[in-house]
């Protein structure tokens, strides 16, 4: 039932009248959440990357350009499960945009609500990822999982254009 009033959901974002009102700017922290934000919204919002697909998104250097990008962001979609926590949060405090701030209408943790397949036990460190060939503590991107981050993309979207205060 939560499924299908989800899908529901989606079509009517993607569709309502104010989802047109003008372009959302959205930034991503890695490329296959860009590319999901694309698929939802289309050619009314501008999504950009602040990881690129050849770097590790454990290890992003933070630039000021990125401080400049988030500070004109409407949605920054994060992967989440503190993947980004070595460099997201000083670019969030610095780019001074409250909207996209943990908790922010325009926030989005991409892991809340996903299936973690595999969890580490022990001490997690951000270097255990350099050091594996499989990246257990990285959350990937199935199918079902990239239908429950476009569905909670979208409706973030229309969240956004409506104004409303969550």
């Amino acid at each position: 039932m939560k499924t299908w009033f989800n899908t529901v959901l989606a079509f009517v974002v993607l569709t309502s009248p104010s989802f047109a009102q003008g372009k959302l700017n959205v930034m991503t922290t890695t490329e296959d959440l860009a590319s999901i934000a694309r698929e939802v919204g289309g050619d009314r919002i501008s999504v950009e990357s602040i990881a690129k697909g050849y770097q590790d998104p454990h290890f992003v250097e933070a630039k000021p350009s990125f401080i400049l990008k988030l500070q004109k962001a409407d949605l920054l979609i994060v992967v989440g499960r503190e993947l980004e926590i070595g460099w997201l949060p000083p670019l969030q405090q610095q780019s001074r945009n409250g909207k996209i701030q943990a908790g922010g209408a325009g926030y989005l943790d991409a892991s809340l609500g996903a299936q973690i397949m595999e969890i580490p036990t022990g001490q997690v460190t951000r270097a255990m990822a350099a050091k594996s060939s499989v990246d257990d503590i990285t959350l990937s991107f199935d199918a079902a999982c990239a239908l429950i981050v476009s569905v909670k993309a979208a409706a973030r979207v229309e969240i956004i254009f409506m104004g409303i205060v969550l």
